[in-house]
């Protein structure tokens, strides 16, 4: 096993994503790509208003690049890099569509997961034509199930459950990034073990690329991360309101305060 090359692709990302920040922030800053946050939210978080987002333009670029540069060409690699650039193309046009043309939600519930479900049947086709084994174990046994057909259906299960994973971790400065860094290290030695040395510098590509990020995205946030970077796909829509109902909502909180301040202001006057 090469441990060289997989060391030598997580110090190439991470210098990329390091050199690409200072030009990257910049140039989200003057096209305008900044976080919105919603209003009726803790008020400790009207700060990050403004901040650059997509900042996952910077993740995918640095781990594509290195990955490209230190990975053989073959199955293996083209199954990894759909999966990676067709998640980050459809959260980028998520981040794209809420920013650029104004719309909170970005892409709608369905469009984001028929491109979810696009990206992973690919994914599969790639890995049925690599005439890989279906069976599923269980670690330290013997046992073991093929699930035939049924193993694809479970890849696509994985595929959803792991994005709304990464849901529920995004939200704080440098909290994705850090927790990726330490799981993508863990799937890279994981990887080594087992002699997969695609998975190991494709692994390795992305702790570069993530520490290279938590550069700018350590407290305090020079840039978050985005759809682009953090696949959510259902994180917006969990809501189950629309940009229009989000600021009525907004708008009644508002209300509500201010009546309760004059409540208290008109009872400091009677006392």
């Amino acid at each position: 096993m090469d441990y060289a090359s997989t060391l030598w692709t997580l110090g190439v990302s991470f210098l990329l994503a390091v050199l690409l920040g200072p030009l990257c922030i910049p140039m989200l800053r003057r096209l305008k790509f900044g976080q919105q946050v919603r209003d009726d939210g803790p008020q400790s978080h009207l700060k990050k208003s403004g901040t650059p987002t997509m900042g996952g333009i910077i993740i995918l670029l640095a781990m594509t690049v290195a990955f490209l540069k230190f990975s053989d060409r073959g199955w293996p690699f083209w199954a990894l890099l759909v999966a990676s650039l067709g998640f980050g193309l459809v959260g980028f046009l998520d981040d794209f569509i809420k920013i650029a043309m104004k719309r909170s939600l970005g892409l709608t519930a369905k469009q984001k997961l028929f491109g979810q479900l696009v990206v992973s049947i690919a994914f599969c086709f790639i890995i049925h034509r690599m005439d890989l084994s279906t069976a599923v174990g269980v670690p330290g046994t013997d046992w073991s199930l093929d699930l035939g057909w049924a193993y694809y259906i479970l890849v696509v299960v994985i595929f959803f459950a792991a994005t709304n994973a990464v849901n529920f971790t995004d939200g704080l400065d440098g909290l994705l990034s850090g927790t990726s860094a330490l799981a993508f290290g863990a799937f890279a030695i994981v990887a080594l073990q087992a002699t997969q040395q695609q998975s190991a510098i494709f692994s390795a590509a992305v702790v570069g690329a993530v520490l290279g990020f938590l550069v700018y995205n350590a407290h305090p946030a020079k840039v978050f991360m985005g759809d682009s970077g953090s696949l959510r796909p259902w994180g917006r829509h969990r809501r189950g309101r629309d940009p229009d109902q989000d600021r009525t909502a907004a708008h009644r909180h508002r209300r509500r305060i201010r009546a309760r301040d004059a409540v208290g202001h008109h009872s400091g006057r009677v006392v």
